[in-house]
């Protein structure tokens, strides 16, 4: 008998994380206890820990009821998968899985139900990753080596975690200019330590990036470990080099692209526009007017190739690495994460989010993927975990 597939994703489970996400990631536990469950990534969240950085185990020491869950569903029987996401690669490290297995106080039998991925997992045609290998800002330099740096960690960790700015953790495509308004309509007198530390975080990634970003050491560990992971997961390992070689380059492997994507163009025009006027006001004609000639010119130049540079832009970067991993391999459905909204367009499928439901006027609750059908012929369907009144 095929056993029935759920595929949930981007919990960002935190100490600070609120009761309600971790009561509603238990029901859905509790009421599928004949499933494979699989996490498609990012069920930690390490780096938007304050430092020192608490270990995933004393995170699960703080909600007890998740703990629960997991424990009574792998207990009696269910067979959980996780998969490694950007933002909780650690989980891949081998002393993770045992720690973990003693945290849900599993016996020696059950926790050969409880199987942890860096990468991907393959269900007969059914393909699982959490889908960051293909968003350049988040794309590990290989998806066997854990901890490589990438923009958007990195900018979780320096920037969120440090100011506890957490309701930016769902909205890393927003206009800085935007983001720089709220931070004093939310925060308040903390808003310039907020802006402040925005730009040290911009400045931390900008040292990473270009000729200071060097992949080569990591991306040598990754193709070492590849046959490895192939035989154990009885894949074909010239796919999974195809598919690695196919991964978009890092932001941080520019320096250009790392300072457009963090809007410092637009920044640096204003700031010539504010000085030179300025300048025109304390009656410096000349240089006031090149500065703001100057500004002028950098803000038109950088609005005219698109107001919104990365609004959206995920969502459309996954659905092109599912088509993509549907031409390499011989997959007939594929489910990422990642991108925090959900979708079910053909045979690709997204869980979005269960920690941050995408408000889109429908029925509303905690969105996950079902996948029906065949091994042969999986069929993904979104679906919703309806909200306790």
């Amino acid at each position: 008998m095929r056993m029935r597939t759920l595929v949930v994703s981007d919990v960002h489970l935190t100490t600070h994380t609120p009761r309600a996400i971790t009561r509603d990631l238990a029901r859905l536990f509790d009421a599928n206890r004949d499933a494979r469950i699989v996490v498609a990534g990012d069920l930690f969240d390490r780096s938007a820990e304050r430092v020192p950085t608490p270990s995933a185990i004393d995170v699960l020491d703080q909600h007890e009821g998740i703990r629960r869950a997991l424990g009574e569903y792998i207990g009696r029987g269910g067979e959980l998968w996780l998969c490694a996401g950007n933002h909780d690669s650690e989980l891949a490290e081998p002393a993770f899985q045992q720690s973990l297995g003693a945290a849900l106080r599993l016996d020696t039998k059950a926790r050969t139900r409880l199987r942890i991925t860096p990468w991907l997992l393959r269900f007969g045609a059914l393909h699982i990753e959490h889908g960051h290998l293909y968003d350049p800002d988040n794309v590990p330099a290989h998806p066997l080596a854990m901890g490589t740096p990438s923009l958007g960690v990195t900018f979780v960790k320096e920037f969120i975690a440090p100011t506890g700015a957490y309701a930016y953790l769902n909205r890393n495509d927003r206009l800085p200019l935007e983001l720089f308004v709220e931070a004093f309509t939310r925060y308040g007198w903390r808003g310039p330590h907020v802006v402040a530390t925005y730009f040290k975080a911009a400045w931390s990634c900008l040292r990473q990036s270009g000729a200071r970003y060097r992949p080569e050491a990591a991306r040598a560990f990754g193709n070492a470990a590849l046959p490895a992971f192939a035989h154990e997961h009885e894949l074909d390992v010239d796919m999974l080099h195809a598919l690695c070689k196919k991964a978009p380059s890092s932001t941080l492997a520019s320096f250009g692209n790392t300072f457009a994507r963090l809007y410092l163009d637009r920044v640096a025009a204003t700031t010539a526009l504010l000085a030179g006027a300025g300048l025109l006001a304390g009656k410096k004609r000349m240089a006031g007017m090149g500065l703001c000639a100057l500004g002028a010119i950098g803000l038109l130049t950088s609005w005219s190739k698109k107001r919104d540079r990365y609004g959206g832009r995920v969502p459309d970067l996954l659905r092109d690495g599912a088509a993509l991993v549907e031409r390499v391999t011989d997959a007939r459905a594929v489910v990422f994460g990642h991108a925090h909204v959900p979708e079910v367009s053909g045979t690709y499928a997204n869980p979005g989010s269960f920690s941050f439901p995408v408000n889109d006027g429908s029925e509303g609750g905690r969105t996950y993927i079902a996948v029906g059908g065949t091994d042969d012929a999986p069929r993904p369907a979104l679906c919703r975990l309806p909200a306790i009144e």
